[in-house]
């Protein structure tokens, strides 16, 4: 049996295709199927860019912390309506029409779950299925990737790895940076361990995917997370 993979992710308003057709063409490429595309929105989704999704993927887009529309998506969930109220954050969301991320997140894992996805992989909306790739000295360039097949591989051959990060793609969003302070500010955002990593002298360049592939590490730390 084939298992479900899900593409997830999380916005404020849902107002264009991409980066979801690049990376479901990317997925469609390297042949890979896609289950669904669930997107969590906060304000707003625009039913023309839904419609237009549909064409290429099962789309489904619900407002977060909002019962009813996550219930008229999904309408399965096995939770009572107080469990769910709690997972999906709506008091907060009724309170302040605004939600963290770990709550934004939970909303769009707990979707996936009652989808029935097997591997969920998210993305922001901010990103395309490339890395930086180092053809020459000082030559860098982006170059697509098989962006499901780098997370799939690792959850599935290796019963130690039960959640990836772009680390997995050679995918790194902090270039070389040093400065006063620098330290602290990782720390509150909990990247203190890549600190000697992203200040190292041997990264001036932009960091890539050779020099990065080799620096994955145990986290405890998952985000969005690929499950």
């Amino acid at each position: 049996m084939n298992n479900k993979i899900v593409f997830g992710s999380i916005v404020r308003n849902l107002v264009n295709v991409e980066p979801y057709l690049s990376f479901i063409k990317n997925a469609k490429e390297y042949d890979h199927k896609i289950s669904a595309l669930i997107i969590g929105y906060n304000t707003f989704a625009d039913e023309l860019i839904l419609e237009e999704l549909n064409k290429y993927c099962k789309t489904i887009a619900f407002k977060m912390g909002n019962m009813d529309s996550f219930l008229a998506n999904f309408p399965d969930c096995p939770l009572s309506k107080n469990e769910l109220s709690v997972l999906i954050g709506e008091q907060k969301y009724n309170l302040y029409e605004k939600l963290s991320y770990g709550t934004m997140r939970n909303n769009v894992v707990l979707a996936s779950l009652t989808f029935g996805a097997d591997f969920l992989l998210f993305f922001d909306d901010d990103v395309s299925p490339q890395i930086l790739m180092c053809s020459d000295k000082n030559t860098f360039q982006f170059q697509e990737i098989d962006f499901v097949g780098s997370h799939i591989s690792n959850l599935k051959d290796n019963d130690e790895i039960v959640a990836t990060t772009s680390d997995y793609t050679g995918y790194y969003i902090i270039p070389h940076i040093d400065f006063s302070n620098f330290y602290d500010l990782l720390f509150g955002l909990q990247k203190e361990n890549n600190f000697d990593f992203i200040t190292s002298k041997k990264n001036e360049l932009p960091i890539c995917a050779e020099n990065y592939s080799k620096n994955i590490r145990i986290t405890t730390k998952i985000l969005g997370g690929n499950l």
